[in-house]
């Protein structure tokens, strides 16, 4: 039996996500399927290389006010504070459309120096220069999805932030002549993208909130509040992308354009593993938010035990089929992949279920007022990634390379879970029979 409405709204949550996610992961699968059958793991390292480097500079136009997004609207939504939301909401937007407009900008200007003389691929600077267009809609996305995960409206906050994107690219590229050209490839991506950003907007406003230029309404979301909490987590935010992409990054500068291809299909299969993590993260951070502001620890600490019951139970057979059979899995994506990918994705596979395992621990950090602890382990962490990366990737290639993505990754969660224990008195990951707390969920 389920007991305890939290719980129960937790798993509900987290199974909602999960099959929403998935289908979103479904979709990029595809994309990338096609992708390396068409144009072959070169043609997918181009479009890998791009759209990793689209990733980290909305990362820096969003400047952490994403996050602030889920933790001030769930607030605001529990006590009933309406303005606050639209207030907050706008005052966002705005902030982030002058921020994405100005690193679009810096980006075309610069995409001849960086494409050349940074990446050494002077072939590039077409799709730098392409993709500066799209970092308004790619950060009005994630802005959008994490304001109605503030509300609670998963399902729509994961199809906006995880589905859309991928199934609309699907469409548009599927319209392309074959074999394909990895840059109308990525262009057609972008159209998905700005078509996304579109219907975020639209389910944000269907939501009942407002976007508004009203002064008096703005003033109400002090920048300096709000930016006092996106900040640190702005460099949260960016050392986490950071370390997930900084393999791709140097594998492009040290290793070769297949390599980048051929890691990132180890690094999405691996990513199934984590889901039940994505999903459970979804509903979890607003819970987490709404149970600090309450000064209800001991639903905090049972929200973050059953997200770790959950994350563990559910990753488990994904673990084992990916460490199993990983040759049938990586057969779908062409005989290249098969041959240099099996033992990379075996190593990132058993990462990322420790990740998955320990639960939503950066989030029990975020929600608690403890962000900036979450910086200085994740700027840890991505300094190691970064020294094994240059260390190994020169010697080992892509096996180089996974091992210090999933050093980095296990860190990062040794680091979480140590200072949860500290700072808030409980070890956050599930231990069946150990933990002090009962916990119902699945149970």
């Amino acid at each position: 039996m389920l007991k305890g409405t939290n719980q129960l709204e937790l798993l509900k949550g987290s199974i909602v996500a999960f099959f929403v996610k998935s289908s979103g992961l479904f979709f990029y699968f595809l994309l990338i399927v096609f992708i390396a059958r068409q144009a072959g793991s070169e043609g997918l390292g181009l479009f890998t290389l791009a759209y990793t480097i689209l990733q980290l500079v909305a990362i820096l136009a969003k400047i952490g006010l994403d996050a602030g997004l889920v933790k001030f609207v769930a607030q605001f939504q529990a006590t009933n504070a309406p303005e606050l939301i639209n207030s907050t909401y706008s005052k966002s937007l705005l902030l982030v459309s002058m921020s994405a407009a100005l690193m679009g900008g810096l980006l075309y200007i610069s995409a001849d120096f960086l494409a050349t003389n940074l990446l050494s691929q002077p072939t590039f600077v077409p799709y730098l220069q392409q993709l500066a267009f799209f970092i308004i809609p790619f950060a009005i996305v994630f802005l959008t999805g994490e304001t109605l995960r503030g509300l609670k409206k998963i399902k729509a906050s994961v199809l906006v932030t995880s589905t859309f994107i991928f199934l609309f690219a699907i469409i548009a590229v599927a319209t392309l002549p074959q074999p394909l050209d990895p840059f109308y490839v990525f262009t057609y991506f972008g159209y998905a993208i700005v078509l996304t950003a579109l219907t975020g907007l639209y389910l944000v406003h269907k939501a009942g909130i407002r976007f508004t230029l009203n002064s008096r309404l703005l003033r109400k979301m002090p920048t300096k509040q709000l930016l006092a909490f996106s900040l640190p987590m702005f460099l949260v935010i960016s050392l986490n992308v950071f370390s997930k992409q900084i393999n791709t990054l140097l594998l492009g500068v040290l290793g070769t354009i297949d390599d980048v291809g051929i890691f990132d299909v180890a690094m999405k299969i691996a990513v199934l593993t984590a889901i039940p993590l994505s999903a459970v993260n979804s509903i979890a951070a607003p819970k987490l938010s709404e149970s600090y502001a309450m000064n209800d620890l001991l639903g905090l600490r049972k929200t973050a035990l059953a997200s770790s019951k959950f994350t563990l139970l559910a990753s488990t057979p994904i673990l084992l089929i990916c460490l199993l059979f990983p040759a049938y899995i990586l057969q779908i994506f062409g005989d290249d992949f098969v041959t240099n990918g099996i033992l990379p994705l075996r190593i990132i596979v058993i990462a990322q279920f420790i990740n998955a395992a320990a639960g939503p621990v950066a989030y029990v950090l975020q929600m608690t007022d403890n962000h900036t602890i979450v910086g200085r382990i994740m700027l840890f962490s991505t300094f190691i990634c970064i020294c094994i990366n240059c260390l190994l990737i020169p010697i080992f290639g892509i096996i180089g390379a996974a091992i210090a993505y999933s050093t980095s990754l296990i860190i990062w969660n040794a680091g979480c879970l140590f200072f949860i224990k500290k700072k808030l008195g409980f070890f956050a990951i599930y231990m069946p029979f150990r933990n002090g707390v009962r916990i119902n969920v699945l149970s």
